[in-house]
């Protein structure tokens, strides 16, 4: 069976290996950062946490050849034979920094998959997906008063910004892959899960309620962006099973005479992931997305969202690489640090978002 990560044969093993843990994701971070020293537009992981979440989304499994560069390099694709291997992208420093690299990254692809095809009905199920997302402003407001004074007039992103502008950063840049099917319902059914995910791209202006970052941390988040956050993760599993029941696409093609006949096996139904309450979803075919008309998202305004990118995690660099120094230091004078405390060595950043979104709704 073809796969989209056969260039990363030595990859392979990742698939058995367990979730990331605080370790491998200050690794990543840690990682990151070196590569940001050769590339200043190199993003933060929680940006990166969306793209890859956008990729497994994505009807046609596009291959790292493909998607690594357009994540870390200047966006050209690796023409590469079948069954050649990856080379060493540039943003490296050696073959064994991106060796690791693509281990943590296909630890964390594995996991994503086997939290979006798990037949979850609720946010607090222990197999529900869960965002790499960081609640900066709550870290942020959880400092002491004169860490935060030198931290002023830093933009800092909401809740989930910064994952949503990764998703839809592939989304902008594979817009074929997002082309909405001919079949109405279906269009409807992307439409909409694409305008939640959008929504969390956007500043939450609204009046701090919530503490997504700890149980007891000062408000950093309105109610409403909870909800958001909670509506783009169901968005996700609405994403996920569109495209299988509607079948991956190889290739886009230039024309499609047959739509129909591309994939007869589309007719397959597609149930509403969240609970059986739910509307019925079902696909009759599967058109080739260059055949069909462009999603009806404003292009303009993805297009904002993907130029803004760059400029966004750059002028936040300096926050996250502030708040990665206090922990540091907490650390190294063997002190409870606020900016890791309320995450057990099991719990990912946001399972604590997770708890609060299942225990509001």
């Amino acid at each position: 069976m073809n796969t989209p990560h056969q260039e990363l044969s030595d990859a392979a093993a990742a698939s058995a290996a367990p979730a990331l843990g605080p370790d491998e994701l200050d690794e990543i971070d840690t990682l990151l950062d070196d590569l940001r020293t050769r590339g200043e537009e190199i993003p933060q992981w929680e940006f990166c946490d969306g793209f890859l979440t956008a990729l497994i989304c994505s009807r046609r499994p596009i291959p790292p050849s493909e998607y690594l560069p357009m994540l870390l390099g200047d966006g050209s694709a690796i023409d590469l034979a079948e069954g050649e291997a990856l080379p060493l992208l540039p943003a490296f420093a050696d073959a064994a920094q991106q060796a690791r690299f693509i281990e943590l990254w296909m630890r964390r692809w594995n996991e994503v998959e086997a939290q979006l095809d798990a037949p979850v009905e609720t946010l607090d199920d222990d197999r529900t997906f869960q965002p790499e997302a960081m609640d900066m402003r709550g870290a942020v407001a959880s400092l002491p008063e004169d860490q935060r004074a030198e931290m002023a007039g830093q933009e800092i992103p909401s809740f989930g910004q910064v994952w949503a502008l990764g998703f839809m950063f592939a989304v902008e840049n594979w817009p074929e892959d997002w082309a909405a099917p001919r079949d109405k319902e279906a269009a409807k059914w992307l439409d909409d899960a694409l305008d939640s995910i959008v929504a969390l791209t956007e500043d939450d202006t609204g009046k701090p309620e919530v503490c997504m970052f700890s149980e007891d941390g000062p408000p950093s988040t309105s109610q409403a962006r909870v909800e958001t956050f909670g509506e783009a993760i169901w968005a996700v599993y609405d994403l996920r099973q569109l495209w299988k029941s509607l079948g991956r696409a190889s290739k886009p093609c230039a024309s499609c005479p047959n739509p129909a006949a591309t994939n007869p096996a589309g007719a397959a139904a597609a149930k509403n992931s969240r609970s059986a309450t739910g509307p019925e979803r079902l696909r009759k075919n599967s058109p080739c997305p260059l055949c069909t008309p462009k999603h009806p998202h404003s292009s303009l305004q993805i297009l904002a969202i993907a130029r803004a990118m760059a400029a966004f995690c750059a002028s936040i660099g300096c926050v996250f690489a502030h708040l990665s120094g206090t922990a540091n230091s907490f650390s190294a004078s063997e002190q409870e640090s606020p900016l890791t405390s309320p995450f057990a060595p099991s719990q990912p950043r946001c399972l604590f978002a997770i708890e609060s979104i299942a225990t509001a709704a």
